[in-house]
């Protein structure tokens, strides 16, 4: 897929969501299916950003988060290669919160469809409580719309929308 960019057609630029649909919407018309929607189908994320032109720095050799774990060895190589003078910067977000899921954690079985729409919306459910954002991923449309004809959808109450690849920008 290509957007204009100028005078150019693009096939590099991206509009989040909605060129991962488009993908989705074309990819019978794709040439080799396979590869292109392995390209495409990501979540993006951005992490943040941090301008160094507002620091003004003499030099900057690197900047690594793992620096402050590195060991002897790793400090002798850098070393080495004159480096020698390190400075930790806390991060401008924070302590890190991210931990792995326990072994098990995330991953459940269910004997029935019915149980199976009941844990995602006990886990939609405990999610929203802690004011977190939530996305559920179906196989296919067809999965989707079974989950939303359900009552336990239902009970979700009114602050949810559907995400698929035939959206239109409002």
């Amino acid at each position: 897929l290509g957007y204009k960019v100028m005078d150019s057609i693009s096939y590099n630029v991206t509009f989040g969501y909605a060129t991962i649909f488009a993908y989705l919407k074309e990819a019978e018309n794709l040439k080799n299916k396979t590869a292109a929607l392995s390209r495409a189908l990501v979540m993006p994320i951005s992490c943040g950003q941090f301008s160094y032109a507002n620091i003004s720095p003499t030099r900057i050799m690197g900047v690594s988060g793992t620096l402050a774990a590195i060991g002897e060895y790793e400090k002798g190589v850098l070393d080495g290669y004159g480096l020698n003078k390190y400075i930790f910067v806390p991060s401008v977000y924070g302590e890190s919160n991210f931990h792995f899921d326990k072994a098990g954690d995330g991953i459940f079985f269910e004997s029935s469809k019915s149980n199976f729409y009941h844990k995602i919306s006990a886990e939609i459910v405990a999610a929203t409580k802690s004011t977190r954002a939530v996305i559920v991923f179906f196989r296919d449309r067809s999965k989707l719309n079974e989950f939303v004809g359900t009552a336990t959808y239902r009970q979700l109450g009114r602050h949810k929308s559907l995400l698929t690849e035939d959206m239109r920008p409002r």
